[in-house]
């Protein structure tokens, strides 16, 4: 398909006669600009039929003053004609990005979740401390996996705060306490092991509402070991019970 662009100021069609059929649709009528009179005539062509769209102006070049006819098998016959390339597809294309860029309802919505406040993540880590000793640190994190709040015991090892954040980090994402990720991950998904911040090790538990999980506390130190570490955090979580319903 050829392009006729312009010498000169956009001449505007008024078409004379509408054709429209299955095979390509033809206008024919006559070409003016502004400021001139009728120049000749032409017949605008698009490929693909017009589907009843009215098209009113068209960018074109000159043309001669013998008027086009079409002929019955769909043809021009003239010698001097005037090729018109209206881009409907890039106008669909222009109005549907338009539409897209339009924000809907759905995508626009504010998100609500629930989440670890800071209050309940301290209540959890104070009674989780209570339980296991001043040997212990405690760590919560909330549903982003973010350090909410961590308690140092008074005699516990510097090492404490990384393997309890890591432990509560690990039961917040696999929604499952980290002794039970450290077993299912001796056989299979093995390769989860390898991400950041996972620990397969005992004394980390998921904090959830129903059965959505919104964060995770983790202990470290206890006399007793990963055991007793997860026994305190599940006795941390069971004070705020009231508010995880």
């Amino acid at each position: 398909m050829s392009i006729a662009v312009t010498p000169f100021e956009t001449p505007i069609l008024e078409p004379a006669a509408w054709i429209a059929s299955e095979k390509p649709a033809f206008i024919e009528g006559a070409v003016r600009t502004p400021g001139q009179g009728e120049v000749g005539t032409m017949v605008c062509r698009h490929l693909g039929g017009c589907g009843g769209i009215f098209v009113r102006s068209w960018y074109c070049s000159s043309v001669g003053p013998a008027a086009p006819r079409t002929r019955a098998d769909g043809m021009v016959n003239t010698a001097q004609q005037r090729e018109v390339f209206m881009p409907l597809r890039i106008a669909a294309a222009a109005t549907l990005a338009a539409l897209f860029m339009v924000p809907s309802s759905g995508i626009s919505q504010v998100l609500m979740q629930r989440d670890v406040s800071l209050r309940m993540a301290l209540t959890i880590a104070e009674a989780a401390l209570a339980e296991c000793g001043v040997n212990t640190s405690v760590a919560v994190v909330d549903r982003a996996g973010r350090l909410r709040v961590f308690l140092q015991g008074d005699k516990a090892a510097p090492h404490n705060l990384e393997l309890a954040r890591r432990k509560a980090y690990t039961a917040r994402t696999f929604q499952r306490t980290s002794a039970e990720w450290a077993k299912l991950t001796e056989t299979t998904n093995a390769g989860q092991r390898m991400l950041a911040d996972v620990i397969p090790l005992g004394g980390g538990v998921p904090i959830k509402v129903g059965e959505e999980t919104i964060g995770g506390v983790g202990l470290s130190g206890a006399p007793m070991g990963q055991a007793q570490e997860e026994a305190c955090a599940k006795a941390g979580i069971a004070k705020v019970a009231d508010q995880l319903r």
